[in-house]
């Protein structure tokens, strides 16, 4: 049975309306009612909005967790043909491709994604500079920016598309960034369009991508850096291969 302590004289005793020992009425007395000194009440429970709160609480927990765990995800880069002799294929088209250009005639160089990754290997050095990955997310970064945080880069051709996987350094911990688009040329500068792009296991959202393409392509920190020669009249990802058309 539900117990009550009289606020006046502090008799426990049955819920009622008055007290049994000094006679008050404990609707009467200071004006109010004796809520506040039932020590056997249960307190109300919690209203909608709180019940609603808890819910969207551990729902963004949990969501939360998912996503750290979509990107830490190391999901298996596809394999490049490992062609020893793509080096030595892809000197031989740049000095032919040079002989062309330099003559003034026509010339198409076609390179096949173990030439790709091979001049890729070659030419391009990971240096370790003191930048974050913030700055390359949230500014309009460098070229150099962006350099210093990779630490691997793959090319995959298939069609008309490029797939770039970047193995890059987040607070000393690797994570895998796949980005997948179509080369293009406009009005003389290298562009590349998203069509879709990983971090992890994670899928980054189409306007996302756009937005980080637009600050690494169209900032005037790096504008210059993806002019194309005049002589180069097309430049795109065809039937799996890189091809550059010269005048």
């Amino acid at each position: 049975m539900d117990r009550i302590v009289c606020p006046k004289c502090g008799q426990r005793q049955p819920r009622g309306n008055e007290c049994h020992n000094c006679g008050v009425i404990f609707a009467r007395y200071r004006g109010r009612a004796p809520k506040a000194v039932q020590d056997s009440q249960e307190p109300p429970p919690p209203g909608p909005f709180w019940r609603a709160f808890r819910v969207v609480r551990w729902l963004s927990l949990g969501a939360m967790a998912v996503i750290i765990f979509l990107i830490l995800q190391q999901p298996a880069t596809p394999p490049v043909d490992p062609d020893p002799y793509a080096g030595e294929r892809v000197q031989r088209k740049l000095d032919e491709t040079r002989r062309a250009v330099q003559s003034g005639r026509p010339h198409v160089l076609e390179l096949n994604e173990a030439e790709v990754n091979s001049w890729l290997g070659k030419n391009l050095v990971f240096a370790e500079m003191p930048y974050e990955v913030e700055d390359v997310l949230e500014r309009e970064a460098s070229l150099e920016q962006v350099r210093s945080t990779v630490r691997n880069l793959q090319v995959n051709l298939s069609d008309d598309e490029v797939h770039a996987h970047v193995v890059f350094d987040f607070h000393g911990k690797d994570l895998k960034l796949e980005i997948r688009g179509k080369l293009s040329l406009l009005d003389g500068y290298l562009k590349l369009v998203p069509t879709g792009g990983k971090l992890g296991a994670l899928p980054i959202p189409r306007a996302a991508l756009d937005r980080a393409m637009s600050r690494v392509f169209n900032s005037p920190e790096n504008r210059e850096k993806f002019k194309v020669p005049d002589q180069v009249a097309d430049l795109r990802v065809e039937d799996g291969e890189f091809r550059v058309v010269y005048r």
